[in-house]
């Protein structure tokens, strides 16, 4: 079995108002291995304790001296952060359980109770809090992200569209919009043909072309007839690429085009349009560069360059070996990815490596794919290369903890079954999960236990229940801890 880290020990807010009880727990509480912070009596000092201390958790006597108890305590807690709560109590009554599921209490001890029960329900506790906490974590990275795309999409010069595989738009920004002509609304869900009628038999090859090679295609120029241009044609340079999941696979096709018509009949006007598209790529929010191929730099975009706090006299027409420290150190490594794609391989990618960044290791996901010339000729390499630290660290810690919490399951010796809260029929729910101990004890195998629901192999007949929990488990109202 695989060594698990040493963690610090769980800080844990005593709330007990009977004094000889709560010496006992804090004893047993620093025999299990956790940081006691204080020993409170009262609801108000336990709040503003928890407010201020921020501990780990918070195991809360229900009755207690004062008016406030420790229900209420526990609602104003939660209210404010989202520390957990395990409530002990002698008292089980309806009423009382009833105002304590409001609060949404990670545990609920009812008094007496083993070092064994209190250690596996303050286990729980925090790894459910942990993991609570990972997946807040992982929304707030996600609201962030919709958002820089949001915006992306909405004030950038240069018209941009999402297209599934079928060629129908998911989204098109108003850029895009005011080029094609139809609506936003007439865009979404319906295919390039049916938007861009006759002018869809060029661009439908392409993007046909980029879906099938899974190679992006970069400013391809599109010329159409229209009338109602100056000069009876319009002119578009178009970038289309694959849009991947972690795993590779093709989900949508990602459109860029600049409409260059204004432009279309002098060089300086075709430099103001490559100008135009060097805007598109310094926006960016990922690194995005551009070798020939010597490996010699064509294009750094603005997120790259500040990174690096790297000026473009630096780098224009050099190769990474020949800037100055600490460049070479980030940037020239394993060239044989670069001479790879100009031997000819379509893609490469490399799903992970690190970069030093002001003293910091950044981890980054990078794709190189072939630059190429109207004539298919291969003139360099593009190279894109986004951060995914925030990503892995929070999929490393969501690891950790599985595995904690796998070690914990695994290793009970008391029976540990977990069930689905309702099934349709009604009722309790199948099993989800049942530890080693419960299968040896009941004798059957894990898929065995998830056909079954609590019902069928639990008979309140054969425990030795008090009458008031035997009527619990009989109308199924909870597990009894």
């Amino acid at each position: 079995m695989p060594i698990l880290p040493s963690l610090p020990a769980p800080r844990v807010l005593l709330v007990e108002d009977e004094i000889i009880i709560a010496t006992d727990l804090q004893a047993i509480l620093d025999r299990l291995g956790f940081h006691v912070l204080a020993v409170l009596a009262d609801g108000d000092e336990a709040v503003q304790a928890a407010l201020r201390l921020e501990p780990d958790l918070v195991l809360m006597d229900i009755v207690l001296q004062g008016q406030v108890d420790g229900i209420e305590a526990a609602h104003r807690i939660r209210s404010h952060k989202p520390i957990p709560v395990v409530f002990i109590t002698a008292y089980a009554d309806n009423q009382r359980l009833e105002r304590a599921k409001l609060t949404m209490p990670f545990g609920y001890i009812l008094k007496p109770f083993s070092e064994r029960d209190l250690k596996i329900t303050l286990d729980m506790a925090l790894y459910t809090a942990r993991v609570e906490a990972e997946r807040r974590q992982t929304e707030e990275a996600l609201r962030r992200s919709e958002a820089l795309l949001d915006a992306f999409f909405e004030y950038s010069p240069a018209g941009l569209a999402l297209l599934d595989k079928d060629l129908k738009y998911l989204r098109v920004n108003q850029a895009l919009r005011r080029m094609n002509g139809p609506s936003l609304e007439a865009h979404l869900g319906r295919t390039v043909g049916e938007v861009l009628g006759p002018v869809a038999s060029l661009v439908e090859p392409l993007a046909r072309q980029v879906l099938d090679t899974g190679q992006p295609l970069v400013n391809a120029q599109v010329t159409v007839h229209d009338p109602q241009r100056e000069g009876g044609q319009g002119c578009f340079f178009g970038s289309l690429f694959p849009v991947r999941d972690q795993a590779g696979d093709s989900l949508a096709l990602g459109a860029v085009v600049l409409d260059v018509s204004s432009q279309y009949r002098s060089e300086r006007d075709k430099r103001d349009a490559q100008a135009l598209l060097t805007t598109v790529i310094d926006s960016l929010p990922f690194w995005y560069s551009v070798k020939d191929d010597q490996l010699k730099y064509h294009l750094i975009n603005r997120r790259m360059a500040e990174d690096l706090e790297i000026e473009a006299s630096q780098w224009q027409g050099r190769s990474a070996d020949e800037l100055p420290e600490p460049y070479p150190r980030l940037l020239a490594r394993n060239p044989h990815w670069d001479q790879r794609i100009l031997a000819g391989e379509p893609r490469v990618e490399v799903p992970e490596y690190t970069v030093q960044l002001d003293g910091r290791t950044t981890w980054r996901r990078m794709v190189k794919v072939p630059w190429k010339d109207d004539n298919g000729r291969i003139q360099g390499v593009i190279t894109w290369s986004e951060d995914i630290t925030e990503e892995k660290t929070v999929r490393e810690a969501m690891v950790r903890s599985e595995a904690k919490y796998r070690q914990l399951f695994d290793m009970a010796r008391d029976m540990v079954l977990l069930h689905d809260l309702e099934a349709p029929e009604g009722g309790s729910g199948r099993f989800i999960e049942v530890n080693p101990a419960a299968r040896e004890a009941l004798g059957y195998t894990l898929d065995e236990f998830r056909a079954m629901t609590p019902q069928q192999i639990l008979d309140p007949k054969e425990w030795d229940l008090s009458p008031e929990e035997q009527r619990l488990l009989e109308k199924d109202q909870g597990p009894l801890i």
